[in-house]
């Protein structure tokens, strides 16, 4: 086989690098594409690992142990269960997550050889790109052999703000190619030197500032950690943060594609974000306590390029979302997915305002949960009168069995309206498990084609459909 081939075959199996199922049917097709899926799985061994396979993981590191390290482990079967693999399988790892390696070693009882562990995936013949720091990691990282190589081209980093010096200055040292951080911020304790890790990074893009904690006692820390994002403001393209800003630092990152802010946990009143201007913004997630206007603002502020929108969780009234429908379908006539909650009736008419203007929407995410002032049956009518025809992916949040007769509704008139259409998928989250009638009317819509696939959850990523 020509080389050509194998790089056509790896540019496919790449592809696929989601779909692990495919990748291990692929796998036993022949020694060559054996050879090329290898590297693909082990570049992120902890991706989709489960917990009744974390021992089995465990045992294959531990196969490429060297014999010293081996008789450490006297009393340990793995050795006679598993042959010593043909191919070095650790070397081909790109993603390092210590606190998973420090969880097996703990679960397993197998400290003994936990620097020996750690030696295998940090050293000159392998070239990380993600690394995850747990908390308290003390290691010195920077001491191993051949370490400057293998984590001078990372591109993720993601580690918590008290960690140690001994880590830290090599990071700083070394790790200069950082295009992605996240850090998880300690309400005390804090290393101030992060920002200097901040400032090395020669261009930073993406970057998540994310604490567990309702207040966040060291304010002086937090001004200092968002300062240092100032020198790459204009290369930062998506933030994240789940705690109230202490700076202006969002008005500086001009040129962001998109935001999430996340404080869904906290009571505080983000009232620091009026006049934001985001013209690049493409997509934009709230789930705060987030001033109205200030919302609709930034909304407004924006250039047209917003493709999604998730609000959620913020509490608005019949008419705080009005004015922000409003500014939706003034200004994102791009939209494709969005999410929002709608409140009663008033709110339906306004919704069927964007569903006209919006002619790129292909996803929709609708949570109702005050059912005596809203009518699943206007929705539905409104919903197949006036979606765009590109309209086709729908999750609806506690929707009741006893809106049975709405659902029919919904389903004959999408089949007599829109019959062009692809077939909707589906998800529902109900207060109760689906009822039998439902279930037989889903069955049926199925059978027709006018329901490709239905799933009652919502689980995983808002605008991710099973």
């Amino acid at each position: 086989m020509s080389q050509l081939d194998r790089d056509i075959l790896y540019l496919i199996f790449k592809e696929l690098h989601n779909d692990r199922k495919a990748l291990h049917s692929c796998l036993l097709v022949n020694k060559t594409w054996c050879e090329i899926i290898i590297p693909i799985l082990w570049g992120n061994p902890w991706k989709y690992l489960i917990y009744r396979k974390r021992k089995l993981l465990l045992d294959v590191i531990k196969i490429h142990l060297s014999d010293e390290s081996r008789n450490k482990l006297e009393d340990d079967d793995s050795f006679n269960l598993y042959k010593k693999p043909l191919l070095n399988y650790v070397n081909f790892c790109k993603h390092l997550n210590l606190n998973i390696i420090r969880e097996l070693v703990q679960d397993c009882g197998v400290w003994i050889v936990y620097n020996e562990i750690i030696h295998l995936f940090i050293n000159e013949n392998s070239k990380l790109s993600h690394l995850y720091i747990p908390q308290r990691f003390d290691y010195q990282i920077r001491l191993i052999p051949g370490v400057e190589r293998c984590i001078s081209k990372i591109e993720f980093l993601s580690c918590d703000t008290i960690i140690g010096d001994n880590i830290l200055c090599g990071l700083i040292e070394m790790c200069k190619s950082i295009r992605e951080l996240e850090l998880f911020i300690s309400m005390n304790y804090n290393n101030y030197r992060i920002a200097k890790l901040i400032e090395s990074a020669e261009k930073l893009i993406d970057v998540r500032f994310l604490t567990n904690y309702g207040k966040v006692h060291d304010v002086s820390f937090c001004n200092v950690l968002e300062n240092s994002l100032v020198k790459h403001a204009n290369t930062i393209q998506h933030f994240k943060i789940n705690k109230k800003p202490t700076t202006q630092i969002l008005s500086h990152l001009i040129n962001l594609k998109s935001l999430v802010l996340d404080g869904k946990h906290y009571t505080e009143k983000w009232d620091c974000l009026e006049n934001l201007t985001l013209p690049y913004l493409q997509v934009l997630k709230v789930n705060i306590n987030f001033p109205t206007t200030s919302l609709a603002n930034m909304i407004e502020n924006t250039s047209g390029y917003l493709t999604e929108i998730t609000i959620d969780g913020v509490g608005y009234d019949d008419f705080d979302n009005e004015r922000i429908i409003q500014a939706i379908y003034t200004k994102c006539p791009n939209l494709k997915y969005i999410k929002l909650e709608i409140i009663n009736n008033n709110n339906i008419f306004e919704l069927e305002k964007l569903l006209i203007k919006c002619q790129y929407l292909e996803g929709l995410f609708i949570i109702q949960s005050n059912s005596r002032h809203f009518s699943w049956i206007t929705f539905f009518e409104m919903l197949t009168e006036s979606s765009p025809t590109n309209l086709f992916k729908f999750k609806f949040k506690y929707i009741s069995n006893d809106d049975h007769t709405a659902l029919k509704l919904f389903f004959d008139n999408w089949e007599s309206r829109c019959p062009n259409r692809p077939s909707m998928i589906l998800q529902f989250l109900t207060p109760h498990s689906i009822s039998v009638k439902n279930k037989n009317l889903i069955k049926k819509y199925k059978a027709k084609g006018i329901i490709k696939t239905f799933a009652n959850h919502l689980s995983g990523e808002d605008f991710e459909w099973i």
